[in-house]
């Protein structure tokens, strides 16, 4: 296949990707929030063909160059402390936790279930939070729902 294909195809997918609620915040609050749901993403320590090609998805509607995918993929893959503080402290603002939990929610179902690990670093950030338990299962719920209709991304586009 031609480099022009190629590139008018990942053009073509990312044009259909519709803009994320944060897209307009500043780049670091969108960049953590990026390294949070990664961190659930590969919480089994594998980062999937599928997880990555949403991940890459939510780059793109966060508004952020396709080349910080690799920058947080690193910052997620050696996350610490002050990163952890970080997206605490960023995820101040009530609407920023509750798009955050629901975007982890898809980040950690990517595989059609949530795994053990990626379930308790949502119950802490939630706890964190200070969530209530009826928050906490309408974001869940939601997350669900939002699932039952996703078509699967097209990871063959970001393939090599």
């Amino acid at each position: 296949m031609s480099d022009v294909v190629k590139i008018l195809e990942r053009k073509k997918w990312e044009y259909q990707i519709p803009s994320h609620y944060l897209r307009n915040e500043d780049v670091t609050v969108r960049f953590f929030y990026l390294v949070g749901l990664t961190v659930v993403a590969q919480e089994d320590g594998e980062l999937t063909t599928e997880k990555r090609a949403w991940l890459v998805s939510m780059v793109i509607s966060m508004g952020l160059p396709i080349e910080q995918f690799v920058r947080v993929i690193d910052v997620a893959s050696n996350v610490g402390s002050d990163s952890l503080d970080n997206i605490i402290e960023i995820m101040e603002a009530r609407d920023r936790q509750f798009a955050f939990i629901l975007d982890l929610y898809v980040a950690g179902w990517r595989d059609w279930k949530v795994g053990a690990t990626a379930q308790k670093i949502i119950d802490l950030f939630t706890d964190i939070w200070k969530l209530v338990p009826t928050e906490k299962d309408f974001l869940q719920d939601f997350a669900k729902a939002a699932l039952t209709g996703v078509v699967k991304f097209n990871a063959s586009v970001f393939a090599n």
